[in-house]
């Protein structure tokens, strides 16, 4: 006789339980959270293609030319580098999910034509903070020096690098005809 009570209750139980979980199935809405949740659960996983920057770099130029800047500690290294040296400094800002095939390219060619330039770039995708005053990608700063102001950025143009170019072009004219003590006068000064 318990033996039977006991599953009477249990079906009560069970239909009791079936009751409730319709009731609570028909009260989720389209928007309610529940549902938002259970649809990031089973929908298909979304694909984020990124391209491969560092390929396109290292194809061409010897990756030891280009320095990768991803934190301020090391940007304020580079600048009491080149402060230092008084080596010229390429900056390029550039955000690895949007490529730009032609853009690497371009910028490898500068690193190629101009070896006593330092050339360093700065992934958005690795360090937004250091990229957040750049309104678009490729962006590039030339610098003489650390004194840091307001650069004339060339950005995402077809002739950003011819421009680049230009100028350093004229900069290296001027290296090539300074003695050692105008040499350390220009440094802390921004080309552009």
């Amino acid at each position: 006789m318990k033996t039977a009570q006991l599953l009477v209750l249990s079906v009560v139980i069970v239909v009791s339980l079936i009751n409730h979980a319709s009731a609570f199935c028909a009260s989720l809405t389209p928007s309610s959270a529940l549902t938002r949740f259970a649809e990031q659960i089973f929908s298909p996983p979304r694909i984020n293609i990124r391209f491969p920057t560092n390929y396109f770099i290292n194809d061409e130029v010897d990756s030891s030319s280009v320095h990768q800047i991803r934190s301020l500690e090391e940007y304020r290294h580079v600048l009491r580098e080149i402060e230092v040296t008084g080596q010229p400094l390429v900056l390029k800002f550039f955000s690895s999910s949007q490529g730009g095939i032609k853009a690497h390219k371009d910028f490898n060619a500068l690193v190629k034509e101009f070896k006593g330039v330092k050339f360093c770039e700065i992934d958005y995708d690795v360090s937004p903070m250091l990229c957040s005053a750049v309104k678009k990608f490729p962006a590039v700063q030339v610098y003489k020096g650390t004194q840091v102001r307001k650069a004339d950025d060339f950005s995402c143009g077809a002739k950003i690098y011819q421009k680049v170019n230009d100028r350093l072009s004229d900069l290296d004219m001027n290296l090539l005809d300074m003695s050692s003590d105008r040499h350390l006068e220009g440094i802390g000064e921004v080309i552009f």
